[in-house]
């Protein structure tokens, strides 16, 4: 919108925009012609206006956060701590309770009923998310899933004590491993089997250098059907040329993709509907390379059911 004025009174001057449509309408400039209020989001303090824009967003405040430190020296639970306002939690625990075996991760909505509370490792890779938080020093994270949480150990007490470094946010953060259960897979190729493990997730990720002829990369058991999520690739180096990845599923009735990987760039495909690349009875996904001369590297994202 433009900006005209409008004088309102004797003291005060309203920011206006003459229109020249109006809900689709063409409207004719004239003496008669409507104005509209311009109105916009701002921030500023009291006297001061500063428009919204992409250069100037609204600016967000702090979220909360708390830091909890709990001390364990003894087979009871620690106390419950209420995590209204929380969505996110740190745990930084050290060694040092001589006995201990374990210390499992707890939740409640009642501060009654617990039920087992599964974090990861901040230095996991992979099937890394576990309730039972072990006995050594180590930072485990997650987003909290009821009001109450608590630790509570198991063992023979001995001697010494296991210090809790609690950091609650109100900010939701990223796991930092590279998926959701224990099958969950950062895996070069080729062929990876899934439905080996607990779990429906995988993430497989493949590199090399020059051409490639149909190779098998991932298999699977008839009893499931594998989906694709969605892919990333590159395609980099100082030979690198315009290049193509050809992903087949093994069953020609579910189809293929290919993928042109430009030189020294790199590009993810998104399926809004996931890749169905496998039947019941012949569940396979091959993969090719065209192009001599050139690394490269794709990851393929997906879950089977």
């Amino acid at each position: 919108m433009a900006d005209d004025t409008l004088q309102y009174g004797t003291a005060d001057t309203i920011s206006t925009d003459h229109l020249t449509n109006l809900n689709g309408t063409p409207i004719t400039p004239g003496p008669t012609t409507p104005k509209a209020q311009r109105v916009k989001v701002g921030y500023g303090d009291d006297g001061v206006f500063r428009d919204v824009s992409s250069l100037f967003p609204l600016p967000v405040g702090p979220g909360t956060s708390a830091l909890i430190t709990q001390t364990i020296n003894s087979l009871n639970p620690t106390a419950q701590i209420d995590t209204a306002g929380y969505s996110w939690a740190t745990v930084q625990m050290s060694a040092g309770y001589v006995g201990m075996t374990s210390l499992t991760a707890q939740v409640s909505n009642d501060g009654a009923t617990w039920f087992s509370w599964a974090m990861a490792g901040a230095g996991d890779t992979s099937s890394g998310i576990n309730s039972s938080l072990g006995t050594a020093a180590k930072q485990w994270h997650g987003p909290i899933p009821g009001r109450f949480i608590r630790f509570n150990p198991a063992g023979a007490f001995s001697s010494g004590s296991c210090v809790l470094q609690i950091y609650l946010t109100s900010t939701p953060l990223v796991l930092n491993t590279q998926g959701a259960n224990a099958n969950v897979t950062n895996r070069i190729a080729p062929s990876y089997t899934i439905g080996t493990a607990s779990g429906n997730v995988f993430q497989l990720r493949t590199t090399g250098t020059g051409t490639v002829s149909a190779t098998q990369l991932l298999a699977g058991v008839s009893s499931l059907t594998i989906y694709v999520t969605d892919i990333s690739w590159a395609n980099f180096g100082a030979g690198a040329a315009d290049t193509m990845l050809s992903l087949i599923a093994a069953s020609s009735a579910s189809g293929g993709e290919d993928l042109v990987l430009k030189a020294n760039q790199s590009d993810t495909r998104t399926f809004l509907t996931p890749w169905k690349i496998s039947t019941t009875t012949n569940i396979a996904l091959n993969y090719a390379i065209s192009t001599a001369s050139t690394t490269w590297f794709f990851t393929i994202h997906g879950f089977y059911v």
